[in-house]
């Protein structure tokens, strides 16, 4: 994990709180003072379907995005790690791999 990154396991919690929770401390702010807000970014059904699409999400599975100045990857292991920092550019502005 790159210095200054934020990373948090999901467990049992939405995996939309815990991506925002994980931004806004990397970004050292309250959540709601997130701008832009993470479904400006990213379509959170998708993202908790893409999540729940099975009991267990497989190891290799990786979900990245920009949100906030931050690179956040949601990885099929349980953790999302975010990273503050300039956002590597992404004419989709999401990506989804495994």
């Amino acid at each position: 994990m790159e210095p200054g990154s934020v990373e948090r396991e999901v467990g049992s919690e939405d995996i939309c709180a815990v991506v925002v929770d994980a931004v806004a401390d990397a970004k050292g702010v309250h959540p709601l003072d997130l701008e832009p807000k993470l479904y400006d970014v990213i379509e959170p059904d998708a993202l908790v379907d893409l999540w729940s699409s099975s009991d267990s999400p497989p190891r290799s599975m990786r979900i990245g995005f920009s949100m906030a100045g931050c690179d956040v990857v949601v990885r099929g292991d349980g953790r999302v790690v975010v990273t503050p920092g300039e956002p590597t550019p992404d004419p989709t502005g999401a990506s989804v791999g495994e």
